[in-house]
């Protein structure tokens, strides 16, 4: 039923990060920043002006993958940057593109990232080539959603960013971005009526550049959307939680309002399909615990806790953690639980450690799905089968709580 979303697929995104020099004696050059992050390996990373007033450098990556080692490489560059004493102030944003494409099934991710730090490195920031890719970009229907729900919460997101980024809701626009609130008040009736990106773009550019918006669409045939309105960090983990609320936006809307023709229950004979899907050889760096975690599922019988436990130096509780993480990348039926039970131990051998039951994940998984014959008309599925518009939709309850604990600039990551 869904478009943009697929199984065992990764959405990629890119960061802009704007900063000012706010120690000259120790940094006071766009050439200084660049030679230092080029020196710690990051050769990867544009590092250029941007020519906003109050913005001394701009720091640019190229589309990466939501996963532990790119977040690794965050972390270490805010750190670099710290120590040039590069700094934020209210001009000074942190811009997020979200690919309109998703990777490939089963993409090997390690594969990915390398090849796309050494094309940034040599060839160009853009999107790699559609080998990488999907077929499928975002619709004009899960993007015109998505800048819905985004206007009709324009007011709840300007309360979690700080007064200098907020939408305008509350009389605080940006005249760097502007809020997406007209979309459902005084233009909703031109919005409603957008069919294709080239009409939301000119929407977006309704008595100002169609740059300059909270989501801006003039990215689009670079293959992005970009989202402006949060400030710049030097947190990753703050990075981190906008990307997932970003992302998880895009795939609510994509798997539980948009109406791509699905089928409305019970009006017809049901039709059941069947359908096999290859769990991928490893999406996560093989050196790291999760990696080996993995592989060492990934065989025949899968692995014990205590294997587990042995192969990564991880505890019972962590592991149990990084196998939900797993199963929310690649599906909760592609990851089997064996009980202590199974391994001919009886029950509460292990004394209460939770160590003697075992994980294994499979190399195939058959899905069935269930539609009937009437389709569903207009953008949206009808009020009965369409999810909530709620920002907070889907999202895991630490970033719902993050977020709504105060603005993000003075809360702590």
């Amino acid at each position: 039923m869904t478009y943009w979303k697929q199984d065992y697929t990764y959405p990629t995104f890119g960061a802009e990060y704007e900063y000012y020099f706010s120690q000259p004696s120790v940094c006071n050059s766009i050439r200084k920043v660049e030679q230092t992050l080029y020196e710690a390996g990051f050769t990867w990373l544009q590092v250029k002006p941007d020519g906003t007033y109050e913005v001394d450098v701009e720091i640019v990556t190229p589309p990466l993958p939501d996963v532990p080692q790119v977040w690794a490489d965050m972390s270490a560059i805010m750190e670099i940057c710290k120590n040039l004493g590069l700094r934020y102030r209210k001009k000074c944003g942190l811009h997020i593109h979200i690919g309109k494409k998703r990777l490939k099934p089963a993409v090997n991710i390690d594969a990915y990232i390398e090849h796309v730090k050494q094309r940034a490195s040599s060839v160009s920031f853009l999107m790699p080539n559609d080998d990488w890719f999907s077929g499928a970009d975002m619709s004009p229907k899960l993007v015109k959603d998505v800048i819905r729900r985004y206007a009709m919460h324009q007011d709840a997101i300007d309360d979690f960013m700080p007064v200098s980024r907020g939408g305008g809701c509350n009389g605080r626009e940006n005249y760097m971005f502007r809020g997406m609130a007209r979309a459902v008040g005084e233009f909703a009736s031109r919005f409603e009526a957008c069919q294709t990106i080239s009409d939301l773009r000119d929407f977006n550019s309704i008595g100002r550049s169609g740059k300059y918006n909270a989501v801006n669409l003039e990215t689009w045939n670079k293959g992005t959307i970009e989202f402006r309105q949060h400030p710049s960090t030097l947190s990753s983990g703050k990075v981190r939680n906008w990307v997932r609320f970003l992302v998880t936006l895009i795939e609510t809307s994509d798997s539980e309002r948009v109406n791509y023709g699905q089928v409305i229950a019970n009006q017809s004979a049901p039709v059941e399909t069947e359908a096999t899907y290859q769990t991928p050889d490893c999406p996560y760096r093989h050196s790291s615990n999760i990696g080996m975690l993995y592989r060492s599922c990934r065989i025949e019988g899968g692995a014990t806790v205590r294997q587990l436990m042995n192969i990564t130096g991880m505890g019972a509780d962590n592991i149990r953690a990084r196998i939900s993480e797993i199963r929310n990348a690649i599906g909760q039926d592609a990851v089997l639980t064996y009980t202590q039970q199974h391994y001919n131990h009886r029950y509460g051998a292990s004394g209460g450690s939770h160590d003697l039951g075992g994980y294994e994940i499979q190399r195939e998984v058959t899905r069935r799905e269930v539609a009937a014959q009437t389709a569903v008309e207009g953008d949206l599925l009808p009020s009965d089968m369409i999810a909530s518009g709620s920002i907070w939709h889907g999202l895991p309850y630490d970033i719902v709580q993050y977020f709504q604990q105060g603005r993000v600039t003075s809360t702590r990551l």
